[in-house]
């Protein structure tokens, strides 16, 4: 449980051991591939998906509780896509990565960004229709949109917070590579 020091109050985050028995854990196949002691109060865990490894890191930060206080989703851009053509297990992974790791008590408000980042294609992106979409609601507000804009590669940045806490999308070039960050952490 962390405590907010501006509004003295509690937010529950997610905890690792319920992250593991989660849709997104079981249908990505995820496996821990290494745990580490960061100091007395943090560890650290690396996983990787059950597949697209070679594409797709994932760590989390606990505190003493096991609780989930960071965590990194790091995709390559190359297989990723951008604006052009997206990936659909791209937009598959980010959308559960930022709703399983928000306490519940936000979840409401991050399902419909969730919901429309899983729904994103590109312009050249072919899309055949088998049913309407009845619930296919395009109010998109500019906090969507920016995240949308870093996801499919068209803005650098954008912090998206929610009360003490935020996800940060990033695009990023390490080593000559091109990556979307998206960190889920604790904001002062």
């Amino acid at each position: 449980m962390f405590k907010c020091k501006k509004l003295n109050a509690f937010i529950k985050l997610v905890k690792y051991s319920d992250l593991k028995t989660s849709d997104f854990w079981n249908f990505f196949g995820i496996k821990e591939i290494e745990s580490k002691k960061i100091n007395d109060k943090y560890s650290k865990k690396l996983i990787k998906p059950g597949a697209f490894q070679e594409y797709i890191d994932i760590e989390f930060n606990l505190n003493n509780l096991e609780e989930i206080e960071r965590a990194l989703l790091k995709l390559n851009r190359v297989w990723i896509g951008n604006y052009k053509n997206i990936n659909p297990f791209a937009n598959d992974i980010i959308k559960s990565f930022i709703y399983e790791l928000t306490p519940e008590k936000y979840k409401s408000g991050i399902k419909k960004i969730s919901q429309i980042l899983f729904k994103i294609h590109g312009v050249d992106d072919e899309i055949i229709y088998l049913q309407k979409d009845e619930n296919n609601d395009l109010n998109i507000e500019s906090s969507t949109q920016n995240i949308i804009n870093v996801v499919v590669g068209l803005k650098e940045y954008f912090i998206y917070r929610l009360n003490n806490f935020g996800f940060i999308f990033q695009n990023k070039i390490e080593n000559n590579e091109s990556f979307l960050l998206i960190i889920f952490e604790l904001l002062k």
